[in-house]
């Protein structure tokens, strides 16, 4: 509807319905049903903003023992990118920071939460084929940060090396990362990355303590985007107690 929005107006919804096991957040069997809409407009030639509004019901299944709640959520973006292809870019930058306002229900209570983040991405050309990658991330909670919006550190779009089991969360984080990625050809790219960051829940961050992970990995591109092989090594382990990684999409 160009002629009440304008161009370059975009909407997304999403519904999800979920049970299992989630490694990310309470490490116990539960059911996740829920939904969220965006709305997002570019302002002026890079520059973006969103507007998004959302709910989710979080219960225990099984002999699960948190508590069950449901939240609601608005939040605002804005966005600035530069990329020139933003499945797999070779040079611009993406910036986001992002603002959301919560409510959580649990039992006859009512509390209230607040989220910022921020992320930073920047591509830079090196030679034909080859692209340095920069990702520097960060984020806090305030209020009562309901399981499902805790942030998490570890995992293939995170910091590489670690299991599932040990992801670290928290209402805090920090995450940088790095990647050297060499096209081949259009199918084909491989990346030599290391990955640095953690995530926690007061107090100022102990660097001594964060996570660290390096490695490499191939990318396999496909019209949905590039899937992802990583391998990655935990700082201070064997080549052998590294950990594969894989998903659908760059790291960043």
């Amino acid at each position: 509807m160009p002629d009440k929005f304008g161009d370059r107006t975009s909407m997304t919804y999403r519904l999800w319905n979920t049970t299992g096991v989630d490694m990310f957040l309470t490490d116990q069997d539960e059911m996740r049903v829920g939904w969220d809409a965006t709305l997002g407009k570019t302002l002026k030639d890079e520059f973006t903003s969103s507007f998004s509004l959302g709910t989710e019901r979080f219960t225990p299944r099984g002999t699960a023992t948190f508590e069950p709640y449901l939240s609601n959520f608005v939040g605002v973006a804005l966005a600035y990118d530069s990329r020139d292809i933003w499945m797999n870019p070779t040079k611009g930058v993406f910036h986001t920071i992002s603002l959301r306002e919560g409510w959580k229900f649990a039992n006859t209570q009512v509390t209230t939460f607040t989220k910022v983040n921020a992320d930073f991405n920047v591509y830079k050309p090196l030679f034909p084929q080859q692209v340095l990658a920069f990702h520097l991330g960060g984020g806090f909670g305030l209020g009562d940060i309901p399981l499902g919006e805790l942030f998490y550190s570890g995992g293939p779009s995170s910091v590489r090396g670690y299991s599932l089991s040990e992801i670290r969360k928290g209402v805090r984080k920090l995450i940088f990362n790095i990647e050297y990625r060499y096209t081949f050809n259009d199918s084909f790219q491989a990346v030599v990355f290391y990955d640095w960051g953690d995530a926690w829940y007061q107090g100022f961050p102990a660097l001594g303590d964060f996570m660290s992970g390096f490695g490499s990995g191939v990318r396999l591109n496909t019209p949905m985007g590039p899937i992802r092989l990583d391998y990655g090594i935990a700082g201070g382990r064997n080549f052998s107690e590294g950990v594969l990684h894989f998903s659908i999409g760059q790291a960043f």
